[in-house]
């Protein structure tokens, strides 16, 4: 199964050489119980002609070919190490090989997988012309946000990025995600897209109109679009000085942290540092004259809401109320400081009569544990994040006291709590 890696090579192999590894321990056949592709094939699907089967495709493998193919590499090495050498079938196709070495039962239930896999395709409109410009434009954001070496994937420092370069990205990309499910499939194919556009929540929490853009785009594609929207928040942004190499495992946690930090900002709060470098991130765009905008805060607010059914927001946000492990990831402590913050300057604008998604915001951060007594004092202190900037709720005025009083109350309404009661 080199033909895999060198399509024009097949070696002679037999059915009774499978299953001797450690890899799987188990001969080929048995991947077709495992697969969930299997069970999404329709049985009638083994009665088609060859003329409706899809071809082979190295790129697109079904998981019964990818079975084989680790369990020949395998067999191939092995037989190296052994000081063997395997003979080579030449002027064999893939499918003549799979059909004399795998057998007639192994080709039937691998034409179901690649019906299946073919369906997907179609399903997601894969290779449409709208899939792949949102793949492209993905792509050229992930270009500027990281640099790609032998290390692996490096953010780049803020100086470095071309901002206009980003912001006319976003503006094409806006328009395709909004009008075109296959699109909005195409943006969310390579995962480096998506983690780009965390890196850009942290890296430009001070610049209102690329977080805008950035927020917008992201909310498109992540709307009835569960794949996307799981995807988003499982992801891990290595920050620097951590570069994101193949040993780098996906936990989670930076998507909410960083989106959250990107709405106190914006909503006139003081943002958390995240890793070396954002002390001169923030002088940077202070130096550039850069101001919040609340109504950017909305937007990101609106994205968050969009992510909130994801099992991973759902957990991260319930593991807070936890103690913190010492070895826990830097964003998942930074993300408890947080939330407080986040969830006082969320009352606050929703006290002044901004959109109703700050209350569906509230109600998720609540299941942080956030909103509880101290909290609601935070609040009725006037103190929203930074202690009365520009984004909090002046502690001088009676009035505006008695009106986030007032909020406290229609919060804990809102959540089914009595006034009497305490926070979680």
């Amino acid at each position: 199964a080199v033909s895999w890696a060198l399509p024009q090579t097949a070696y002679n192999l037999s059915l009774s050489d499978f299953g001797r590894g450690p890899t799987s321990g188990r001969p080929p056949c048995a991947a077709m119980a495992d697969d969930p592709l299997s069970e999404s094939a329709s049985a009638s699907d083994a009665e088609s002609s060859d003329d409706e089967i899809p071809e082979y495709n190295p790129d697109k493998l079904t998981p019964m070919e990818w079975d084989v193919q680790l369990q020949v590499a395998e067999l191939v090495f092995r037989s190296i190490l052994e000081g063997k050498r395997l003979g080579v079938a030449a002027g064999q196709s893939v499918d003549d090989w799979h059909r004399q070495v795998l057998g007639e039962a192994w080709v039937q239930q691998n034409r179901r997988q690649r019906k299946e896999v073919k369906r997907r395709m179609q399903k997601a409109g894969e290779n449409t012309p709208l899939w792949m410009e949102a793949v492209e434009h993905m792509s050229d954001i992930a270009w500027e946000v990281f640099i790609f070496n032998e290390r692996g994937e490096t953010m780049r420092k803020l100086q470095d990025i071309d901002r206009s370069e980003i912001l006319e990205q976003f503006k094409e990309l806006h328009d395709k995600l909004r009008d075109s499910h296959y699109a909005r499939c195409g943006a969310g194919d390579k995962h480096h897209g998506f983690r780009a556009c965390i890196a850009i929540l942290y890296l430009f929490a001070r610049d209102a109109e690329i977080l805008s853009w950035c927020t917008r785009c992201l909310r498109l594609a992540i709307d009835d679009h569960e794949y996307n929207r799981d995807m988003l928040t499982e992801l891990t942004v290595a920050m620097p000085p951590v570069d994101r190499d193949t040993d780098f495992a996906d936990k989670g946690w930076s998507f909410l942290r960083h989106a959250l930090n990107a709405f106190v900002v914006q909503a006139g709060g003081r943002p958390v540092s995240a890793a070396e470098g954002a002390e001169e991130i923030g002088k940077e765009e202070e130096e550039q004259g850069l101001t919040p905008s609340r109504e950017t805060a909305i937007l990101i607010a609106k994205c968050l809401v969009a992510a909130q059914a994801a099992p991973a927001v759902q957990a991260q946000l319930i593991l807070l109320q936890q103690p913190t492990p010492d070895n826990a990831r830097v964003e998942r402590k930074e993300l408890k400081l947080l939330v407080p913050d986040a969830f006082a300057h969320a009352s606050a604008l929703l006290a002044e009569g901004h959109e109703d998604c700050l209350a569906e915001l509230l109600e998720m951060l609540r299941m942080s544990g956030a909103g509880g007594e101290d909290d609601e004092s935070l609040l009725l202190g006037g103190q929203a994040g930074d202690g009365g900037g520009d984004g909090g709720a002046p502690g001088g005025s009676t009035e505006r006291k008695g009106a986030l009083s007032g909020l406290a109350a229609n919060v804990r309404g809102l959540l089914g709590r009595q006034s009497e009661e305490g926070g979680p």
